[in-house]
């Protein structure tokens, strides 16, 4: 059963279920609101001024509630401001009830109109993950000293990991192009999904120091020039692509017994590529181990709706759809919707 849950949202970005058993939703044009996920009512909780011109991608974008939320009441979320210089931030807000309050700075890199990433993940450790694009510029994913085109690691404070592959180096992975999906799936094993250019959007697992090539390499090691580079830097190759590109995004590992179809399967947001041609949600089969992937399931790819991300509620199974609209980069109705299983009209 599907049913709107907010029908007037301005391009939802992230959503979280929230440790208040709230569904909370991060909005390119600069709100994160807080939805109660049993009526779509939803409050305002947060309001930046960031950059949005309706064209490029720069606005609010990941977000991320501390593990313990709300008895550590503090969220994470990267945003872009400037309009001519755009830069990204990374910054923790404290939740006070009613509204995110006290911005923390705890990291800033240059942005762009295109290219930001920028999904959050907390590991078990407690520590947590970043993704950044390569801000438009290809040389930035092979240069270990700028913080594009990376996925980065750092400690709750901002601060660098002592273990991180790199001295002194926030740096997690690199070689990478725009990833916009993160999740953890089965064995605590870490994924990803990237943004290829016109070939190879990329489903990766996500190992720490590896190279993932970009831009000297595009899906797995296939050419001659891929190969060579492949093997002087140990090019991790991905579990899977896919050409044309149909732009991957949002992960999330479903665990729920309330849909066995999707039991332990990696749900994943398609946006389908500038036309909308390609939107989906793909549903991935993985091995046991976890290492490669089986198959794909594809649903929604007649909804002409661009699919931003997905949220699982951890009570009932059901799942939530961030609707981008049916152009890039977000054009109206942006809409969450509500799937599951059983008929609201039911429920006394």
């Amino acid at each position: 059963y599907a049913t709107d849950l907010v029908d007037d949202s301005q391009i939802p970005w992230e959503l979280v279920w929230g440790g208040d058993d709230m569904l909370w939703c991060s909005e390119r044009k600069g709100r994160v609101i807080r939805i109660d996920p049993a009526t779509g009512d939803y409050s305002t909780v947060l309001d930046l001024n960031v950059t949005f011109n309706g064209q490029g991608e720069p606005g609010l974008l990941g977000m991320v509630q501390h593990p313990d939320f709300p008895e550590d009441p503090r969220v994470w979320v990267v945003y872009c401001d400037g309009q001519f210089s755009v830069s990204e931030h990374l910054s923790v807000f404290e939740w006070n009830g009613t509204e995110l309050v006290n911005e923390q700075e705890l990291l800033t890199l240059p942005g762009a109109q295109i290219h930001n990433g920028s999904r959050l993940l907390f590991l078990p450790d407690n520590t947590m993950l970043m993704t950044t694009g390569d801000a438009g510029d290809t040389d930035n994913s092979q240069d270990l000293e700028s913080l594009n085109g990376k996925i980065l690691r750092l400690n709750m404070d901002g601060s660098i990991p002592a273990d991180n592959p790199y001295p002194d180096s926030y740096v997690y992975t690199w070689g990478n192009r725009n990833a916009q999906g993160l999740c953890i799936g089965p064995n605590g094993l870490i994924y990803a999904s990237e943004h290829g250019q016109n070939q190879d959007d990329e489903f990766n697992l996500v190992e720490a120091g590896r190279n993932y090539g970009w831009p000297n390499v595009q899906g797995i090691c296939n050419t001659t020039s891929e190969a060579n580079f492949c093997a002087e830097w140990n090019v991790m190759e991905p579990l899977e692509t896919w050409t044309p590109c149909i732009a991957v995004n949002g992960l999330e590992y479903y665990t729920h017994e309330a849909i066995p179809e999707f039991q332990g399967k990696i749900l994943m947001a398609v946006l389908g590529g500038l036309s909308a041609q390609y939107e989906r949600r793909s549903v991935l089969e993985l091995s046991e181990d976890g290492l490669s992937v089986l198959g794909e399931e594809t649903f929604f790819s007649s909804c002409n709706q661009r699919i931003r991300d997905i949220a699982v509620n951890p009570y009932t199974g059901a799942f939530y759809l961030a609707f981008n609209g049916t152009q890039y980069p977000g054009s109206p109705p942006n809409i969450i919707k509500e799937f599951s299983t059983s008929n609201p009209a039911s429920v006394p």
